[in-house]
């Protein structure tokens, strides 16, 4: 989920520009028949192959919303962990400071490169779309 994330920093590595954040991540699992989800701070990278590096930002900052398109896939508000997509990207950012990150690219990863904190429980309206339907949930 992008909002309650905090961007921390922005880097090059080769062709891709690499974002730290310090997301919120929802993990989803059925317990008893009952889908319990869990709210957690995870360190993630979302890397952008092939994009210029924001400017003007001062880190760190936190985000409020935002979306990520790669080819025709949009994900809104989040991308699952260990997503990885080539195609043209936009990433656009919702800062809480009420500024706006905008960045295209040329593919898009986000791995996971720290230790998840757990924050809270989940109230059963936020499920996903999925899970409220009694699909599978890829809790990769």
């Amino acid at each position: 989920e992008l909002h309650d994330s905090v961007l921390l920093g922005q880097e090059t590595d080769g062709d891709w520009l690499v974002l730290s954040l310090d997301a919120y991540v929802h993990q989803w699992e059925r317990i008893d028949g009952l889908w319990s989800g869990t709210g957690w701070m995870q360190p993630v990278d979302l890397r952008l192959k092939a994009a210029a590096p924001a400017t003007g930002i001062s880190f760190p900052i936190g985000v409020s919303d935002g979306s990520l398109a790669v080819g025709s896939t949009r994900l809104d508000n989040g991308a699952p962990l260990l997503f990885e997509a080539t195609g043209a990207t936009e990433l656009d950012l919702v800062l809480v400071s009420g500024g706006r990150v905008s960045l295209r690219g040329d593919g898009a990863a986000l791995l996971e490169v720290g230790v998840a904190r757990y924050v809270e429980r989940l109230p059963d309206d936020l499920r996903p779309v999925d899970a409220a339907e009694g699909f599978e949930v890829d809790s990769r």
